[in-house]
């Protein structure tokens, strides 16, 4: 094994207990150790995984990354960080972060690589319990203190590798170590160390932050999954670890611990979310039961009424017909037709409230079947207009066939409806398949409806889609005002939505794009 950067015993407990993955190379680029955490993730013995052995277990389909960056930064002597795949003692790739610094001698001289490897498969994830305890001796540091300040620059290094937040204390309270990341978060520099934590902190005094420190000082690791830091507003999962001399005697404490303030954030939005989406359900369901109301009350005690007006109009009329006045007759004219433009708006809103609240149940269907049953249904009503209607071969989708039946419909009974006066309507509907970008370019199919009517003004291409919104007097075309708002339901059911393009004169296009996937 190569000696260019010295491995001593400090280290070696330091290195062995660290929860992250150590590694070191000399001044070729050769790996001479690797720690404990790093056996024990990889499942191999250090012989197997020294010079270049270690790079077996990186993903196929990373190595040439590994290996390029390394010698890159390798040649210019700087730090780097480096995300890639190595495999687990169960044959399982998971995602590390590896940062690595040059490490130099007393004279300059450029010795070798040290850096540390962080799992990051799922940093939501509890972090493994740490099974090692550090054992470092307070006596021993009096003692040799020349020997620390030699391995000092050294094991920072090492330490400042890592992601978490890592400090030491003794069991005094006084700051012993505190790597990069815990200065960063507090705004402290390395003259902390040998201070007292009240003496910088004092409003931690009594926290639980402190009763978990003393309970760690009492010989218990601590483990708290979720954390509110006394001095930040940040959150954290954190490890109080006690440790131990050679004697077994406490001596300090190791905390280890790692922000998951976003974590925390995240869940509260998903809380309230939550109670967002209850709150909307019970609406829903609030609705639901109005619609079911309304459609008993349309169905059966809105129509009974008319139905007796009608018949009771239609017995005066065959009864009293000829004594009534020709004004008489055109009044009784008048009643009837106001009663069947009655009946034929309760049946529309019907209609809508049903397509509001029917159970979705897609099936997987071939949408020239719906339309032929649309067209047969409006047989009567193409003959009478000398009508022609063409249409291409429309696609299968999972839909729901009656709502789509009902949609044609609308949508031919509207182009009938608005044809020019003395002209044939010709109607066309054919259908291509896109990728919508505002849909985060999912595929659609778009069915689009044209004919050769009377057309309307763009400005009303929103409203027409309006409940009961006309654009044309009663007396001058029939019509209740639901049929076009009928189809927007029909398509939002379907995760879809439907748009209008018309010129006065030259007739309209009604298109609906529905989902290629369901």
């Amino acid at each position: 094994m190569s000696t260019a950067i010295p491995i001593d015993d400090h280290f070696r407990i330091i290195a062995d207990t660290a929860p992250v993955l150590i590694w070191l190379s000399d001044a070729d680029g050769t790996c001479v150790y690797l720690n404990k955490e790093w056996l024990t993730f990889t499942g191999k013995t250090l012989e197997e995984q020294l010079q270049n052995g270690w790079q077996e277990s990186i993903h196929p389909d990373d190595i040439l990354l590994v290996t390029e960056t390394f010698l890159s930064v390798f040649e210019k002597r700087q730090v780097f960080e480096m995300e890639f795949r190595l495999r687990r003692h169960d044959g399982i790739y998971r995602y590390v972060k590896s940062k690595g610094v040059p490490h130099y001698g007393k004279e300059g001289q450029f010795k070798g690589y040290s850096g540390s490897c962080m799992d990051i498969q799922d940093r939501y994830e509890t972090n493994e319990i740490l099974e090692k305890k550090v054992t470092e001796r307070t006596e021993e540091l009096r003692l040799k203190a020349e020997e620390l300040r030699k391995q000092k620059d050294f094991s920072e290094k090492v330490i400042n590798a890592s992601v978490d937040i890592m400090i030491v204390y003794d069991n005094q309270m006084n700051f012993i170590s505190m790597n990069k990341a815990a200065r960063k978060l507090y705004g402290l520099g390395t003259e902390i160390i040998g201070k007292n934590l009240f003496d910088i902190f004092p409003q931690v005094r009594n926290s639980p932050g402190h009763l978990d420190t003393l309970r760690a000082l009492s010989g218990e690791t601590v483990h708290n999954p979720v954390y509110k830091s006394a001095v930040t507003e940040a959150w954290f999962e954190d490890f109080i670890i006690p440790l131990l001399d050679e004697n077994e005697k406490i001596y300090g404490v190791l905390v280890v611990a790692r922000d998951i303030t976003q974590r925390i954030r995240k869940e509260e939005e998903l809380k309230s979310l939550n109670h967002k989406l209850i709150d909307r359900n019970n609406e829903l369901q609030s609705s639901n039961e109005d619609l079911a109301s309304f459609n008993y009350v349309a169905s059966h005690d809105l129509q009974e009424p008319l139905r007796k007006v009608n018949i009771f109009a239609s017995r005066i009329l065959e009864n009293e017909k000829d004594t009534l006045s020709d004004q008489s007759l055109q009044y009784f004219d008048r009643i009837s037709s106001a009663i069947a433009r009655m009946q034929n708006l309760i049946m529309a809103l019907l209609e809508y409230s049903r397509t509001e609240s029917e159970e979705v149940k897609r099936v997987k269907t071939n949408l020239n079947r719906p339309l032929k049953e649309a067209i047969a249904g409006l047989d009567e009503a193409i003959r009478t207009s000398n009508a022609n209607i063409e249409w291409d071969d429309l696609p299968m989708l999972n839909v729901i066939p009656l709502q789509i039946q009902q949609l044609f419909h609308n949508l031919i009974s509207n182009s009938l409806k608005y044809a020019k006066p003395d002209v044939a309507p010709h109607i066309s509907i054919s259908a291509t398949e896109l990728e919508l970008p505002e849909r985060d370019n999912q595929p659609f199919w778009k069915i689009m409806v044209t004919d050769n009517g009377i057309g309307f003004d763009m400005e009303y291409r929103q409203k027409i889609f309006e409940l009961f919104q006309r654009l044309h007097g009663k007396t001058k075309i029939e019509g209740t005002g639901v049929g076009l708002a009928i189809c927007r339901k029909i398509a939002n059911n379907h995760n879809g939505f439907i748009t209008a393009e018309s010129e006065l004169g030259k007739g309209s296009t009604f298109s609906v794009y529905l989902p290629a996937k369901i």
